[in-house]
């Protein structure tokens, strides 16, 4: 139906969040991250394979997921797609071996648009190299689930729907343990009614369409981006704690998901939304009281439907 599951059939309540660049920082902030989720109410994390240039985003990662073409030359579109970097993989096994260790979902982005390094700009014939290669590598993790892409329609310019709906069909062909599988939005989101699509995965603040969209696709619904609590000058990094915690409690309430994100300023770039590192906000405490009330609950909320709301009216 419209809920998750796990292997033993209890349901399982997705409290997630999101730190983008998770595996692409240096070895002593991915352990400060680790230790922070460790004490953290989130059960699943959002974040991607390939780096991400954007604000708050400007190092080097120290590994790339694929050896240079030609090693004499800048990184740059030099990216040899049948030739895997075997240490960015381990590293990157390594750090999904740490979540499932803390009973955390991984659910791992494939693709984004914010790229300096020309990764956005593989051919669709390299984009299949890597995903088989991504297929055949991670797919025996048990708590992995596949983001096809992270604000799929601003990687339009590179590459067309009928692309992204070849790549989906490509992952749930290749996947022999039929993994979680959805597609992140920015303003115009994915068709959920495609049969290999499992959830709906959506960046919106327009709580009030939940009902709709668990009545149209029939799917849990995950509203994967609902804006950040911070205080940066973007609107959607500066929500209070209580606003992200009334979002988080509007969408249980509704029969979906919510997933959290922290952008707080920093002057050393180390953003929880992009680096990781340290919770600064408040709402994460309100979150594990939502967490423990969904628990003690012990079973997903329905949300009435709208003929006996106006009956009751």
């Amino acid at each position: 139906g419209t809920h998750f599951e796990d292997g033993a059939q209890r349901p399982f309540f997705p409290f997630g969040t999101t730190v983008y660049g998770l595996v692409h920082q240096e070895e002593s902030l991915i352990d400060k991250t680790f230790k922070t989720l460790g004490e953290s109410p989130f059960n699943k994390i959002r974040f991607c394979v390939f780096p991400k240039h954007y604000d708050y985003n400007h190092n080097e990662p120290p590994y790339y997921p694929f050896l240079k073409k030609d090693p004499t030359q800048p990184i740059k579109n030099n990216h040899d797609a049948s030739s895997p970097n075997l240490e960015f993989w381990h590293h990157f096994e390594k750090c999904l071996l740490r979540l499932l260790d803390l009973g955390i979902q991984a659910d791992v982005i494939l693709f984004h648009p914010y790229d300096r390094w020309g990764l956005n700009e593989l051919s669709q014939e390299d984009n299949f190299k890597y995903l088989d290669y991504a297929l055949a590598r991670l797919s025996a993790f048990p708590h992995l689930w596949w983001s096809i892409a992270n604000e799929y329609d601003l990687c339009l310019k590179r590459k067309s729907v009928e692309d992204f709906y070849r790549m989906e069909q490509f992952i749930a062909s290749r996947d022999p343990f039929h993994h979680l599988l959805s597609c992140h939005n920015c303003f115009h989101p994915y068709d959920f009614s495609r049969p290999a699509i499992t959830h709906v995965s959506l960046q919106t603040k327009d709580l009030s369409s939940v009902h709709h969209l668990l009545s149209d696709f029939n799917k849990p619904v995950v509203i994967d981006e609902c804006c950040y609590e911070g205080d940066i000058s973007a609107f959607w990094g500066s929500i209070s704690p209580e606003e992200m915690t009334y979002r988080f409690a509007r969408c249980l309430a509704s029969g979906a998901y919510c997933t959290h994100g922290e952008t707080y300023e920093s002057d050393d770039e180390v953003l929880w939304w992009s680096k990781g590192g340290e919770l600064k906000g408040e709402s994460p405490l309100r979150i594990r009281f939502l967490k423990d009330l969904m628990k003690e609950i012990g079973s997903p909320l329905l949300p009435i439907p709208s003929f006996l709301v106006s009956f009751a009216d």
